[in-house]
């Protein structure tokens, strides 16, 4: 990786559940579920990995994870504390370089090249940033290192939790043809099934089809991946200015049909939502309602605004 960039993706693993471990020493290597006591209404929102293994990860319902593991500790959690640590996090990559791209609140790409000589290795650069985020957070992190953004990722999902991957350009280029069709960016379970049908089933595959083809039935998706296909990911690592969502949620104590509570709650949230827009200084051109009942099935909708605001009248 001598005359390539270095972009690394880092995943702050099970990132809820690792701060409650960080805060609570003795519940390392035991099962953590972050969302609630187990008597309330609501989902798993993270579930550590010792959870995981043992049959409860995220988006299940709290009282199924308790009957599936009455053992775990369970906790509602505390945005703020989450929020400050990935605060630390972001604290620590800075010390490494300014452009980072936070993906989310537990993740980041990274443009380590200006970094090059300060380490003997590119692996010896990963593991200076794995070690600094354990001893001063106590929380673990998996790190995949490569020449673009597509390869960190591919590198950092090989090895979780608290794993350390680098992927060269060579070894970039032998892996290519073997690999799932899904390890391409932005082609998800549809677009793979759809490419199922027409006989493509790995990036080889992908490699067959002319561009042409590919723009034809994907747009300008189907450029991209033609190019991905090859192993070209000119994409910079940019750090994000503004979120691109802002939400606010509330779950019920009790079932509730009162049509005037529903739209007096819906307000509220609204409310919060266009406080944080204005406190941001930004506008949305869009908003949107998701709704969980109580057999945990849920339904979505969004309008486009007339203009652009941030006031809830």
């Amino acid at each position: 990786m001598e005359n390539h960039r270095i972009i690394a993706l880092v995943d702050m693993n099970a990132f809820l559940a690792s701060v409650e471990q960080a805060l609570n020493p003795d519940l390392r290597g035991k099962p953590v579920i972050v969302g609630g006591e187990p008597g309330t209404r609501g989902i798993v929102i993270c579930a550590s990995y010792e959870a995981r293994k043992l049959g409860v990860g995220f988006g299940v319902p709290l009282a199924e994870a308790y009957r599936r593991l009455p053992q775990a500790y369970f906790v509602k959690g505390d945005i703020k504390i989450y929020l400050d640590y990935w605060r630390m996090v972001q604290e620590i990559f800075d010390e490494y370089t300014p452009q980072i791209e936070p993906v989310s609140m537990d993740e980041g790409y990274l443009d380590l090249t200006g970094c090059r000589s300060r380490y003997g290795s590119v692996r010896e650069l990963g593991q200076s940033l794995k070690d600094k985020i354990g001893e001063r957070l106590g929380i673990r992190c998996s790190v995949g290192i490569s020449t673009s953004k597509m390869f960190a990722k591919i590198a950092c999902n090989m090895r979780k939790p608290d794993g350390l991957t680098v992927i060269s350009e060579s070894r970039a280029q032998t892996m290519l043809p073997t690999m799932p069709v899904r390890q391409i960016p932005n082609i998800g379970h549809k677009t793979e099934e759809t490419l199922a049908e027409l006989g493509v089933h790995t990036v080889g595959d992908l490699q067959k089809v002319p561009r042409s083809a590919l723009i034809e039935l994907f747009g300008v998706h189907g450029n991209e991946w033609y190019d991905y296909a090859r192993g070209i990911d000119r994409r910079e690592v940019r750090q994000s200015e503004f979120q691109k969502t802002i939400s606010r949620e509330t779950t019920f104590n009790a079932d509730s049909v009162d049509k005037d509570f529903l739209q007096g709650t819906l307000y509220y949230l609204l409310e919060r939502v266009c406080q944080k827009l204005r406190e941001q200084n930004q506008v949305t051109g869009r908003i949107g309602v998701k709704l969980r009942y109580v057999d945990y099935s849920s339904t979505d909708d969004a309008r486009t605004l007339s203009f652009p605001s941030n006031a809830e009248g």
